[in-house]
């Protein structure tokens, strides 16, 4: 575990300097750099990797499997063709996960360099270096911001799809263009879809209607029966108690900034649509809350906003650096629990 303290401790002292914009960007493209190598260089530490290793043989064999994007053959065939090492793959989906977020991070955030701690702290271990694809999937979210932001609708589909291409979930995210454009949400208004939505989740509507045999033909509805089959086994119920506080904690969360927001609106432009999606983030889960994994998935694919939310909190306290501090220890909190409690990965090792 030392690497990934070393890691933590660098860049968050870095993030306590004061540097012009552009030093942070400068050291945001080196931090993004040394993130792509940690997690496209490692071994079997993760859930995933013995799956996605399995795949990958399996596609050099020539067996075909299409419940996964057609995206990891081509990858796979590529790397089988070139350096036919499995860390290939890795390096490839850990490139297209970090370039994209570190892109977004200098544009929609001015190169906050308190991004990379909190960002780190869970997101990193969560996406590339455990769910690959949809690591790529949230990643061109976060750049697709941008063109809500600028209003450019050609630009946005163009980056979903590019998304969609190597996780299909990414499609969920369409209808939120004009959510985000077009939905003004208020602290009270907020409040009260909160309830509506809490109501929602204690009738268990989704667990009502795949009581009913519904066709399985469907891809997702397929997925949907094997997520109710899971959960009914006893799997994910342990994880899914602690996770609805989880939720609960960032809701009030949201709601402290929107209380905050005049303070902390007037330093970034983007403010409301991260804020926004966050709270749309957390009510998928409180919807789809009768599949644990379907539900964890769809909120951490929203909420991955989050990690540019949290540093708002510098603009808040006085001196900025008690701000600053604050955010850390929240970072320090969090990795401990990816780390030790939920144990997202194992202590380092190489696997080249």
């Amino acid at each position: 575990m030392l690497v990934y303290w070393s890691i933590f401790a660098i860049i968050s002292i870095v993030s306590l300097v004061p540097l012009k914009t552009k030093e942070r960007q400068l050291f945001c493209v080196l931090t993004g750099i040394l993130l792509i190598f940690l997690a496209g260089s490692r071994a079997a530490i993760t859930a995933d990797y013995d799956t996605y290793l399995a795949k990958y043989n399996a596609f050099k064999a020539g067996d075909v499997d299409e419940g996964i994007e057609f995206s990891y053959k081509l990858i796979c065939d590529f790397v089988a063709e070139t350096v036919d090492h499995f860390n290939g793959v890795l390096i490839i989906y850990a490139f297209l996960t970090i370039v994209p977020i570190t892109y977004a991070l200098i544009v929609e955030t001015k190169a906050s360099l308190l991004v990379f701690p909190y960002f780190y702290s869970y997101y990193f271990f969560l996406h590339p270096m455990t769910q690959i694809r949809e690591a790529v999937a949230a990643a061109m979210l976060l750049v697709s911001l941008q063109f809500v932001k600028e209003k450019k609708l050609l630009l946005f589909l163009i980056t979903i799809a590019v998304g969609s291409f190597f996780h299909v979930s990414l499609m969920l995210f369409l209808p939120f263009y004009y959510i985000l454009n077009r939905v003004k949400l208020t602290l009270k208004t907020a409040c009260i879809c909160f309830i509506i939505c809490l109501g929602i989740s204690q009738i268990h509507l989704l667990n009502l209607v795949l009581g009913y045999d519904l066709s399985n033909d469907s891809y997702i509805i397929a997925k949907l029966y094997a997520h109710k089959s899971t959960i009914e086994a006893g799997f994910g119920e342990r994880t899914a108690g602690v996770y609805i506080l989880m939720i609960y904690a960032k809701i009030l969360f949201n709601f402290f900034l929107r209380y905050k927001q005049k303070i902390i609106g007037k330093n970034n432009d983007y403010f409301q649509i991260f804020l926004n999606l966050h709270f749309f983030g957390c009510l998928s889960y409180l919807i789809l809350s009768d599949l644990h994994i379907v539900a964890g998935r769809v909120s951490e694919l929203l909420c991955i906003v989050e990690i540019f939310l949290v540093p708002y909190l510098v603009y808040i306290f006085k001196p900025r650096i008690a701000g600053k501090i604050l955010i850390l220890c929240i970072c320090l909190f969090q990795l401990v629990i990816s780390l030790y409690v939920v144990i997202l990965s194992g202590p380092y090792q190489v696997g080249f």
